[in-house]
């Protein structure tokens, strides 16, 4: 009576068994939504980095070296007209 059970559990779960893969099924429309709100996460995260505090400090800091830009292309410009002239 013991060895037709233990024969049985041997064969369904033994190294004879046969071999099965589980995986689980997600419908399309989980997996759409989840596509959705990756993108929205991600547009989340790329207006926080941009509208962060700091963002100001960056913007007076780009307008400082645009000014010295300007500056310095007029100098260049005044050089380069006495060199030739």
């Amino acid at each position: 009576m013991i060895r037709p059970i233990r024969r049985r559990l041997r064969n369904h779960f033994g190294l004879t068994a046969k071999q099965v893969a589980v995986r689980s099924h997600r419908p399309w429309y989980f997996q759409g939504m989840l596509a959705v709100a990756y993108v929205v996460i991600g547009f989340a995260l790329a207006y926080w980095v941009v509208h962060d505090d700091d963002g100001e400090h960056i913007r007076q800091r780009l307008r400082q070296v645009t000014t010295e830009n300007i500056e310095l292309q007029k100098k260049t410009d005044c050089l380069a007209a006495r060199a030739t002239g």
